[in-house]
């Protein structure tokens, strides 16, 4: 009996040693400790570098809690918690009104952590975290700025970066003002309603092929109030004005007073910063998959924000507490400008958006008896009910020839062809898939290709005797075309 009980214990001692050894593992193989860490934070899709928006990995131990200070655009940051065991981690956002997480992982080198954020179950952005000790700097940023201009609250700020790499004209720019993002992308940035007083300004570059960045750079600059002595100047001139009225008004006959309206006092001013969006200029791919994110900052904050677009139906808008976000459902062979406004009381600004199309193909193979097969491949201009055409040789329709077609969306594979027949008068239809028009919205009733012409090789059969011999043998007529492989769950995500 000792001895049952001795080696029960040994047993339980072995599993406890296990277990240790199992939770000890990941620290063994190489988990880097991230405490003390910073990190500079890009959100969006495509990705855009926040200029002032570094995280601090307080205490970032492998296995531990996890804590991160976050900036909160000008305001003390804000303490966050998560886990991390050394390869993924999730950083927890519990606000009042909504709750989120940025789940990523950690690349082989430790320099860069991948992840989504995720608000809710249908809603989530790509973000990314940069090690700001170990990233690939593509050189040095410098920034002058003109404070002393005839306009009192406007400034004006250049970037300069040294070296120029060879994709300069490639660079996407993120500026922010104490702490507050701008909509500027380019080196050059106009800030006005800057206020008399001490400022921070921030910028930071992106390559937009390798998603390189360049190392953050701020400066602070005063904006000096308005000289007393402009004052004086304005009353001097005002006063002389007045004088040289009254002396000329002496030289004159006396006129009956006129009654002039009373002028209406000046509205104070609102007390709350200017609307601005972040960006002003945006880019989507008509997937219904690709999503923009537009942050809305400043305005009347009683007033909501409201959005007018041009036309509205391109454009499906996802709101959200700090801004919204875009996606777009586009099938043509052009891309489509839209320009939308955001209102809010009685300020207005303009985000451009351009939607890139995608294609749909259409692939229609034609034989028959007595005549050379060909395969015709053709782009949809616009998303139709149904697909028509017509096949003829030598000014001559062919009838009852074999059409066989197949349909490829954005890029994917071809589709199961299905088979049809020209009428009488050379034509063939086919209709789209149903699913597939209710998705994506039918913008015409039909779409026709370009006239498919065949080669004859046995002039008897272009005749109308001769066409109705050649019958469809070994299968069935089916008109409707059917969806490639995928788009059922690509339709499903993005209806």
């Amino acid at each position: 009996m000792p001895d049952s009980a001795a080696k029960a214990r040994s047993g339980l001692a072995r599993c406890c040693f296990l277990l240790c050894l199992l939770l000890w593992l990941p620290v063994a193989a190489g988990a880097q400790d991230l405490s003390g860490s910073r990190w500079v934070f890009s959100i969006g899709n495509p990705l855009q570098p926040m200029a002032d928006n570094h995280w601090t990995i307080v205490t970032g131990v492998p296995g531990a809690p996890l804590t991160v200070s976050v900036p909160r655009g000008g305001e003390p940051a804000a303490l966050l918690e998560g886990s991390y065991d050394g390869k993924q981690l999730e950083v927890l956002v519990r606000r009042d009104s909504d709750h989120g997480s940025y789940r990523g992982s950690l690349s082989e080198d430790g320099a860069q952590i991948d992840g989504l954020y995720t608000v809710g179950p249908e809603h989530s952005l790509p973000f990314r975290l940069t090690r700001l000790d170990r990233m690939s700097s593509l050189g040095q940023l410098q920034i002058r700025c003109q404070t002393d201009l005839d306009d009192p609250e406007l400034v004006i700020c250049k970037a300069s970066l040294s070296p120029l790499p060879v994709s300069a004209s490639q660079l996407h720019y993120s500026w922010s003002l104490d702490g507050r993002q701008q909509p500027a992308m380019t080196a050059d940035i106009r800030l006005t309603g800057v206020q008399p007083g001490a400022h921070r300004i921030s910028v930071i570059a992106m390559d937009v092929h390798s998603q390189a960045l360049t190392a953050p750079h701020s400066i602070n600059f005063s904006k000096r109030p308005r000289r007393s002595w402009d004052g004086w100047a304005l009353g001097l001139a005002l006063t002389l004005l007045l004088s040289s009225a009254l002396l000329y008004r002496g030289r004159r006959p006396l006129q009956e007073p006129v009654e002039t309206a009373a002028l209406e006092p000046v509205a104070a001013e609102s007390g709350h910063p200017p609307l601005r969006i972040v960006p002003n200029r945006l880019r989507l791919r008509g997937d219904g998959r690709d999503q923009g994110v537009v942050l809305v900052e400043g305005g009347d904050p009683d007033q909501p924000v409201r959005l007018e677009a041009a036309p509205p139906r391109l454009l499906h808008i996802l709101p959200g507490d700090s801004g919204f976000q875009l996606r777009s459902v586009l099938v043509g062979l052009q891309e489509m400008p839209v320009r939308l406004e955001v209102l809010r009381g009685s300020e207005t600004q303009v985000l451009e958006v351009v939607v890139e199309p995608i294609f749909v193909e259409v692939q229609v193979t034609v034989s028959k008896p007595g005549f050379a097969s060909i395969r015709h491949h053709s782009r949809m201009g616009a998303l139709a009910a149904s697909i028509t055409g017509r096949v003829g040789s030598g000014g001559r329709p062919v009838a009852h020839a074999k059409c066989r077609a197949s349909l490829k969306i954005d890029g994917g594979k071809w589709a199961a062809s299905v088979l049809g027949l020209t009428d009488s008068r050379g034509c063939f239809r086919f209709a789209m898939p149903p699913r597939l028009v209710k998705v994506l919205h039918m913008e015409a009733p039909e779409w026709s290709v370009e006239p498919i012409e065949l080669s004859c090789t046995r002039p008897g059969d272009l005749t109308r005797r001769g066409a109705a011999r050649s019958t469809v043998k070994g299968g069935r007529r089916n008109d409707v075309l059917k969806l490639p492989a995928g788009a059922g769950a690509w339709l499903s995500a993005i209806s």
